[in-house]
Formats: structure tokens, sequence, C-alpha cells
């Protein structure tokens, strides 16, 4: 026990000398992928120096029930491996931290007092040798410890858990952040509850796993390290769709496994909506009715709306009563196991009677949705279902009720919905519902009340809302252009093709860079050539609808290949592509996914190669295509040299470039280029040396980071 007890304490002086010599140097470690997973077990190794603590103590307290010398060796024995393990606990934390997606000042206080934790932990080893000696200093020391102990802890909590993640549920859990209205876009109603309730604990501004930051709009389109998580209309090549479809045990999988998953219409609804062109303004009610997006909406809106939903006041009906109410044609269910309200549904319309509504007056106290749709309901069933005091939801569309039935409806008091669509009634009978103070929706959908007639009872009563589905007069937004081509990189005979899914929708284009509108820019009518590096805008436009975002792809055309390229600086080892070979195989890197083999990374170094051509090639420019991820670090090159001559070891300088760097409002996230003149007659071999930005903004980061620099492709036209 003794050798035992010397090998831990001279370890663990030892472990926290190195310890601290790496906090003072951690950023400029380079941490190989081994010890990557090594810090990964930090979660897992945590729990034991927490709990040695925690016995430490309780043995302290309770130690009149044991025998003074195994009291004594018992407490040795857990403070050595109390502190063993605080110290490897610390320098695998330590380890951890070098990742990114953590809030820098939290991930300080947290490394600050792990560290703090493992020293205490040596110094109570310290003091456990002197026994009874040092007992008065030794119990201050652990109530110190363990304090340190529960500060860390909490800390690391709100690291990986964000805010308040202990209290929460004494807080009555969450709550919608804001009412939804007619007016609230249709991505604040319904797209914006996804991300919040599965996306925003990894991804927000305490915590940005992979630099990507979703609690605001701005910050989602930002991106993050693998670039946008969409692109607008085009689902099948947006990194969220491709990750929320992955297999769950896929480590790239989202959410992560063991974390709540998105459902099957979760996953529509943000297909759809990527699919429509990612509108984050028009109001969900402004989207046609019919449509798959406006279904799925609906849908999610209304499962928050009975989230919110108060808690009602009457008593539970039996479970006995509620089964035997279920029939095959008729189900009666409660919305939730902690509360009375009932819904009841009918089906099969060949076999609905009176009766069967009759029987659900056993439970009209707690009824609060009825849906009767398509059942053969007449005006005569009026007078039972107004017995049902405390309805909520009326659904009788498609039935054969008149305006006669709504005057049987005055005692309804707690009608909030009311839907009447498919029936036969008429403007004139809506009156009858002017004296429910609850109701604030009517769904008129193929009625016989027309427009201008809801205009006029939106005057007479504008806290209920009118509902006659689509009309032609609404004006909506249309989705963006279709983009045909697979590939930005254009061979000698290909074209730009553009589509639009919906007839008589007109496409216009820029091809200088400026914004198209409805009267600016060309009418797409056949593909378009590109002879060069090219940025092309565009947009759709259909009278009586608003024109879709605008969207822009930037296109090279495929020049001379290279009968040799040489990379003299080698990439960084984690993105090294097919080293030279990459810059010109003619293949275009994914802007989702950066550990793509048709990317090159330059960080440390410039990127300096040199490049052989052809005897016959006549080089009239030059164009070099890169990445830029503004949240990943990942910029434009700082500066660009293009030398040239017939020979390799005396070239000329024939040109130099200082591209524009970034903005902090520029949109990021792009495979763009930089393309110049190479003057007549430069020669055969060619040298590029291209720098990465030796400091990124400090609106990206206040510490002095280097920028990333990725290129894809090299091409000479």
């Amino acid at each position: 026990m003794k050798l035992l007890r010397t090998i831990i304490v001279n370890s663990v002086f030892t472990l926290n000398i190195l310890l601290l010599f790496l906090v003072l140097y951690r950023f400029e470690l380079d941490i190989p992928p081994w010890l990557q997973s090594v810090g990964r077990m930090h979660p897992l190794m945590l729990h034991l120096p927490i709990g040695l603590t925690i016995l430490a103590g309780l043995l302290v307290v309770f130690r009149k029930g044991f025998k003074k010398k195994a009291f004594q060796n018992f407490l040795s024995f857990v403070i050595c491996f109390s502190a063993l393990t605080a110290v490897i606990t610390a320098m695998m934390g330590l380890l951890l931290s070098t990742e990114e997606g953590y809030d820098p000042t939290q991930l300080n206080w947290h490394l600050i007092t792990g560290i703090a934790l493992s020293l205490l932990s040596w110094w109570l080893l310290w003091l456990s040798q002197f026994g009874q000696k040092q007992k008065n200093v030794f119990n201050i020391s652990l109530g110190l410890t363990t304090i340190v102990l529960l500060v860390t802890g909490h800390l690391g909590s709100v690291l990986t858990h964000g805010e308040n993640f202990v209290w929460q549920p004494l807080g009555g859990g969450e709550t919608l952040e804001a009412v939804i209205t007619d007016s609230t876009s249709l991505y604040n109603a319904a797209i914006e509850p996804i991300l919040r309730h599965n996306c925003m604990s990894c991804h927000n501004d305490k915590k940005a796993k992979g630099k990507l930051i979703m609690t605001a709009v701005e910050k989602i389109m930002k991106g993050g390290k693998h670039g946008p998580i969409w692109v607008a209309g085009d689902p099948e090549k947006s990194n969220i769709i491709k990750r929320i479809h992955l297999p769950e045990e896929n480590d790239d999988h989202m959410p992560p496994s063991g974390k709540p998953q998105l459902s099957k219409n979760e996953m529509l609804l943000i297909y759809h909506w990527i699919l429509e062109g990612t509108d984050f303004t028009t109001a969900w009610t402004k989207f046609n009715a019919q449509d798959s997006l406006r279904r799925l909406a609906d849908e999610a809106i209304q499962q928050q709306l009975h989230a919110m939903a108060i808690h009602y006041s009457f008593p539970f009906a039996s479970q006995e009563t509620i089964l035997e109410l279920n029939t095959p044609s008729c189900t009666v269910s409660q919305f939730a196991l902690s509360e009375p309200a009932l819904q009841a549904d009918f089906y099969l319309g060949q076999s609905f009677t009176a009766k069967q509504l009759e029987e659900l007056l056993k439970v009209k106290e707690q009824l609060v949705v009825l849906n009767l749709a398509r059942m053969p309901v007449t005006d005569a069933e009026g007078k039972l279902i107004s017995q049902f005091k405390n309805l909520e939801k009326l659904n009788l569309n498609q039935t054969a009720v008149s305006g006669n039935i709504l005057s049987s409806f005055k005692e309804l008091k707690n009608l909030k919905s009311l839907s009447l669509a498919g029936t036969s009634v008429e403007a004139s009978s809506l009156k009858a519902l002017d004296g429910l103070p609850s109701l604030t929706r009517v769904f008129l959908w193929n009625t016989k009340v027309r427009a201008e007639e809801i205009a006029g009872l939106q005057k007479q009563t504008p806290t209920i809302t009118w509902d006659i589905g689509y009309q032609p007069h609404e004006i909506i937004r249309l989705t963006p252009p279709i983009l045909v081509n697979e590939s930005f990189l254009l061979g000698e005979n290909e074209l730009v093709r553009l589509k639009h899914n919906l007839p008589g929708a007109q496409i216009r284009y820029t091809l200088d860079g400026s914004d198209p509108d409805s009267v600016a820019g060309m009418i797409y009518k056949a593909p378009v050539p590109i002879s060069k590096y090219t940025q092309v805008k565009t947009r759709s436009y259909k009278e009586g609808w608003y024109g879709s975002p605008i969207t822009q792809y930037y296109f090279f055309r495929k020049g001379f290949r290279p009968i040799s390229a040489e990379l003299i600086n080698p990439p960084n080892k984690d993105y090294k592509g097919e080293g030279s070979a990459t810059l010109i195989d003619n293949k275009k890197g994914p802007s989702d996914n950066q550990r793509d083999i048709a990317w090159v990374a330059y960080r440390e170094k410039p990127l300096e190669a040199v490049f052989e051509m052809d005897a016959a090639a006549i080089v009239k420019t030059f164009t070099l295509s890169y990445y830029d991820n503004y949240g990943s670090y990942i910029f434009p090159p700082a500066s660009i040299e293009l030398w040239g001559g017939n020979d390799r070891a005396h070239l000329k300088l024939l040109h130099r470039v200082a591209p524009r760097q970034p903005q902090e409002k520029d949109p990021s996230g792009m495979v763009r280029g930089i393309e110049f003149a190479v003057p007549p007659g430069s020669g055969r071999y060619y040298k590029l040396i291209a720098q990465p930005v030796a400091r990124v903004p400090k609106w990206i980061s206040k510490k002095p980071d280097k920028g990333w620099l990725f290129v894809d492709e090299v091409i000479f036209n």
C-alpha cells in the first residue's frame, strides 16, 4: 500500500505540473486524432473524482463509525484515487477544450475551476499523509474542494446542456416565445419551433457545435463548419436534410443518437419548406391551403397550440366510460394523461346515427373536440351538439348542415374553432355566431360565402377570422428557379440550364453581378452559354405572385489541363485531398463537405504550386476556385501571385492581387473564384502562391486565429 501511495503521489504531482504547462500553451497544441478520442472520454471519466470526493466527505462526517486505523487507511485510499482521477479528468477536459463549438468564456471558467479542483485534490493528498496532525486544515480543504467540485460540475452542465438545465423543470418547462397569429410567418410558426426543440441545445450562442449557431435567422444563414445547412429550393442538396435522414447510429446523424428525434411530419415539413425557397417572412395563412407545405404547417401549429392548452378544472371521465364509447366507427381519447379533456372522431359515415352522437352525452362535460366531418349530420343534430358546453373545436366539414344549425350553438361559449367547409352555409346565417365570445376562427372553404361578403363580416366581427381558403387575388411568393446543371464546371458545349415547375413562371437572370427584378435582367428563354468564370443571379416572376428570392451561382469554364502539377508546400494533414492532382482533376468541391477529397486546405503555410502546360496551349486567363465560410474561419486568399516563364528556375511575376476580404454581413458558404488575365507568351511554367488570411477579423474571433484557405481547382483558359 505504501509503494502504491508513493507512486500515486508522485504521479499526481508530475501530472499537475504537466497540466499547468499544457494550459499555458493550449492555443499552440496540435492534438492528434487518437488524443482527441481520449479527450472525448472526459464526460465518462469525470464521475470518478466527483464520487470519490463526495465519498471522502461522507467518511469525514461519519468517521465515528470506523476504527481509527481503518478510517485513516480507507480515507487515504479514497483521497489517492480522487486526486489521480481528478488530474486525469482535467487533462482529458483540456484536450476536449481544443475542439470547436463551445462558448469561450464559459469554457475558460470551466477549465479554470477544473484545474483548481485538480490542484486542491493534490493538496488534500499531500495533507492526508499527516493524519490527525493536520485534521482541521484537511477538513477545511476538503470543504473547499467540495465547493469547487460543485461549481465545476455546474459550469460543465451549462457548457454541455445550456443555461438553467437543472432548474428548468421547476419553472414549468418550455413555452412558445411568441403567440402564433394569422400574420406570423410560416417559419416562425412551424419551422423555428422544430429547430428550437431539436437543434438549439447544441447550436446556440453558448455552445456552437460545428461553429453553427441557430438562435437567429442571420446566424443560421452564416452556416457552420460544414457550410450552409440548406440550399433554398433544393432540399436534396441541403445538409440538414442529408443529416436527419442518415441512420441514427451514424456519427453525422442529427439530432445525435440518444436525443429526441424528428417525427416523419417534421422532416417532411422542413423538406417542403426548403423546396419552396426557405421563405422567412410570408405569413403561414398566405400559403395555399391545399399545398403540402401549408397542410404540414397547419398540423405542426395545432400541435403547438394543444401543448399550450389551458388546464381544465372539470373532473376526469372514468376509463370504463371512455372504453365503452370507443367503437369501430368512433374513437374517444384524452389529449394528455394529465388532462381530462376529450376528443371524439367519427368514421364510417354509412353507419353513423344520431344515437351514436347522443351516447357522447355521457362525457359532455369533458368533450372539447368533436369531429363530424363527412358524417350524415343535419340541422336536426344542432340541439344535441349544443349540449356539449365545453366544446372548443367543432368540425362539420362536408356534412348536410345549413346555416340554420348555427342558431343552435348560442350556448357554446367556449367554442374557438368551427369548420363548415363544403356545406351549404350562406353569409347571412353567419350572424348567428356573433354572440360566441371565444370564437376566433371559422373555416368556410367551398361554401356559398363570397370573398366580398367576408370583408363585411370581418368589419362586423374583427375578433373572428373568416377563412375561405386560397383565393386567386391573394399574393404568394414564388419559389426560386431550379438549376438543372449537376456541376458548376462547364465543358466546351455545356450551357447553364434553369427551369421552374410552375407553368407560366418567368425566369430573369443576370451575368454581371447585378440583381435581377421584374424589369432588369434578361428573360430566360434558352440555356445560357458561359465563356468564363461568371456569377449568375436568378429570380422567378409571375403575374399575381410575389417574385422569388434571388439565388446566385458561380460557374467555371473548363480549361487546358496541365501536363503536371507539383505542390511545393504540402496541404494541411486533415485536408490534403489527393495532393496536386486535386487542383487539376476538373472536379469541383461540394460546399457542404470540406472533408471531400476534392478540397485541399492551407493555414500555416501558403498554397505554393508549379504547373507545366503543353507548349501548344495559349493561356489567356487564370482562375482560382476557392471556398468561403466565415463561421468556420475559411476565407478568400489574402493575396495571390502568379509567376510564369519557359524556365522553371527563372520565372517572372505576371500578376499580384489582394482579393477583397468579406465584411460581417456578407453571405458565405459558397464556392467562388478569382480570375485575371495572363499576358500573351507567358511561357510553359506557372507558379501560384496563395496566402491564407494571417488573422481572422475581430467580428469572427477576438483571438489571433489564422484563417483557412480551401481550394478545389486551378483553371487555365
